[in-house]
């Protein structure tokens, strides 16, 4: 039992210091989603042009999905951190992560989007609690654990390590549960439930962009959990 705390605990550490690596940009994104948020309430209209772009997306399958998430979880993102860390000075290094990033959460939301429709028929479309935790649950506890977490971190880290696929391997035989995996599952504890559930509560036409930018949020805390060179350069040229 002790070494299960202390496996918990040191994971939970990792986690905060993730989300501390990234605070400045995180706290860019938040604001970001604060400011949807609000025009959302306040702007005559915003809501029905949110409505519309989330109908577009939907409109456009599976590619337009791919391409939206990977703007938002690599091109945004990026930007995000050239502005905050780098004044604005983009590095190849950036466009290479840019273009990591893009592909990797452009594939995760398609299968995000597949899994969605198959809760649809599961549990049905309603926003009742009935409806709404059956899905969270499922989605944080066994889809977001055991599918999509294991995909971006495994990812995350060939990418951290310049695509060594010895190294890679062998990390993955080896200490990646216990300095990769868990914690990522202590941040994603932390950070997804709530948020999920919270933009549920939000109107319909907010949701799909909220998502898109928190995910820009989590794509760059499953950078700094798998070690990727994010910030190696930052201010290199002050």
């Amino acid at each position: 039992m002790s070494v299960s705390a202390g496996a918990f605990s040191t994971a939970l550490r990792a986690g905060l210091s993730a989300l501390c690596e990234q605070r400045r940009p995180l706290l860019i994104l938040q604001s970001l989603v604060a400011a949807v948020v609000a025009c959302g309430f306040l702007l005559p209209g915003f809501d029905g042009l949110l409505r519309a772009i989330g109908e577009r997306i939907a409109a456009g399958g599976a590619a337009a999905v791919f391409v939206t998430a990977g703007l938002s979880c690599g091109l945004l993102a990026e930007a995000v951190v050239v502005t905050v860390q780098q004044r604005g000075r983009w590095r190849s290094s950036n466009l290479r992560q840019a273009a990591f990033r893009f592909a990797l959460y452009g594939a995760n939301a398609v299968l995000a989007s597949l899994f969605f429709r198959l809760q649809a028929a599961w549990f049905g479309d309603g926003l009742g609690w009935s409806v709404q935790l059956p899905k969270l649950a499922m989605d944080r506890l066994v889809a977001g654990l055991l599918l999509f977490l294991l995909v971006q971190l495994t990812a995350a880290r060939l990418n951290a390590l310049h695509f060594d696929l010895r190294r890679w391997t062998a990390e993955l035989a080896g200490p990646f549960v216990r300095l990769h995996s868990l914690p990522g599952l202590a941040t994603q504890l932390m950070f997804w439930p709530p948020v999920t559930l919270a933009i549920y509560l939000f109107p319909v036409a907010l949701q799909t962009i909220l998502f898109l930018v928190i995910g820009a949020a989590w794509s760059l805390l499953v950078a700094a959990l798998a070690g990727t060179p994010q910030s190696q350069t930052i201010e290199a040229s002050t």
